[in-house]
């Protein structure tokens, strides 16, 4: 990939249970601008470096690009293929990739485009959010094609829940599908940052948790997450995500953060 004065990261390739990393100041204090920390967790639900969701980051000076997706498959052919799907996913994304000046609306736009026009026999839709981060002016800025939105603790008034969406653009529909769904285009939205706010990304694998065969209601995941996140919130990114791993698993009655049966990702953001 060639991106002067970025650098992109595919993060979606880790093992099973692997929690990682990735905690580097992306830029310096100056004036009013931000500094953000993040780390990661990303399980396949069969344990292979391939999973349904993908995590891409292209950091730069001053801001940070982030997608964050789950591929879903519909019906057992799409499963049989399931790594090729994945690997071409992850291809269509390196020539309409978030690089400067293009704002997530019009990357998701471009990216749906080059999603429909692959030749993949497959009943495949894409759920994504697209998110513009910029730690000068404080801004984040993203388009979200029907994924789950973004777990917000906001330092200034002490509150925790999610960013609110002006709209909300639908699933991005491909391989067999394409066609069927009209383009209904993918808002803006942007909102206000503050030092020490945090911010999570996540994929619905996470919600889905089961103990002793049971389900165990996402609401009451999401209300956990949101709490493990106020209590939190005052720690690093690394601490942060830990302590969500931590209470994933309280919450399964297993030894691992994600029970077996979907792929599962999120994205810790703190700010200073």
């Amino acid at each position: 990939m060639h991106n002067s004065g970025m650098q992109q990261t595919l993060v979606a390739t880790s093992g099973a249970g692997a929690a990682l990393a990735v905690a580097q100041p992306l830029a310096s204090r100056q004036l009013q601008s931000l500094t953000v920390r993040m780390a990661h967790f990303f399980r396949s639900f069969n344990g292979s470096e391939r999973g349904g969701d993908l995590l891409f980051v292209e950091r730069e000076p001053t801001a940070m690009r982030i997608m964050i997706g789950d591929i879903v498959k519909h019906g057992l052919h799409a499963e049989r293929h399931r790594n090729d799907i994945v690997w071409a996913v992850q291809k269509a994304y390196e020539p309409v990739r978030m690089v400067s000046g293009v704002s997530p609306s019009d990357f998701m736009s471009k990216f749906e485009q080059v999603l429909k026009s692959l030749h993949i026999e497959d009943e495949i839709s894409l759920t994504a959010l697209a998110a513009f981060i910029d730690l000068e002016n404080r801004t984040l800025s993203f388009a979200n094609a029907g994924h789950e939105k973004i777990i917000r603790y906001n330092a200034n008034t002490g509150q925790i829940g999610v960013v609110k969406n002006n709209a909300h653009g639908a699933s991005i529909f491909f391989g067999c599908l394409s066609g069927i769904y009209l383009d209904e285009g993918f808002p803006l939205v942007k909102v206000h940052l503050n030092p020490d706010d945090v911010l999570l990304f996540y994929t619905d694998g996470i919600l889905d948790q089961f103990n002793n065969g049971t389900r165990v209601a996402p609401g009451a995941i999401e209300k956990g997450l949101r709490r493990v996140m106020r209590e939190n919130a005052h720690r690093g990114a690394e601490e942060i995500r830990d302590a969500l791993i931590a209470f994933l698993v309280s919450k399964n009655g297993s030894h691992k953060a994600i029970t077996d049966g979907d792929d599962a990702s999120f994205v810790v953001l703190k700010f200073a």
